[in-house]
């Protein structure tokens, strides 16, 4: 029992560093763009353009793929891009401990375990002007 005991937490360890190593692998692209809803609520109404952030994963050392940040975004229910490209930052994997606003930290981490994640800010560029 002992044996088989140490064999599975040794597997489990093994899993979670594999785990772990192929993540770095990894940077996140963090793209603002600003962008509209794809389907009309209360909080983002059709037709509003809206400030967003898009963070999405790639290989390490590719450069920034704005389509398909577009792609993944449109999953999240945005659509209609307009890529801000003087300000794409790329983050690496490692660099989490970096990010000190929680909203993004936790963007961050989704985005590196799930290909994407999208920031949405809640004042319409109409709002603004």
């Amino acid at each position: 029992m002992q044996e088989q005991l140490a064999s599975y937490q040794t597997a489990k360890i093994t899993v979670l560093v594999s785990a772990a190593f192929s993540l770095c692998m990894y940077e996140i692209h963090v793209l603002r763009a600003s962008a509209e809803a794809v389907e009309s609520d209360e909080r983002y109404p059709l037709g509003e353009r809206y400030p967003i952030t898009i963070l999405s994963r790639q290989p390490e050392g590719e450069e920034t793929d704005y389509e398909l940040a577009a792609e993944r975004a449109f999953l999240a229910g945005w659509d209609d891009f307009e890529f801000d490209i003087t300000r794409a930052l790329v983050v690496a994997s490692e660099k989490e401990h970096l990010i000190s606003d929680e909203i993004l930290a936790e963007a961050f981490r989704h985005a590196l375990f799930n290909e994407a994640a999208v920031v949405v800010y809640t004042n319409s560029l109409s709002d603004s002007e």
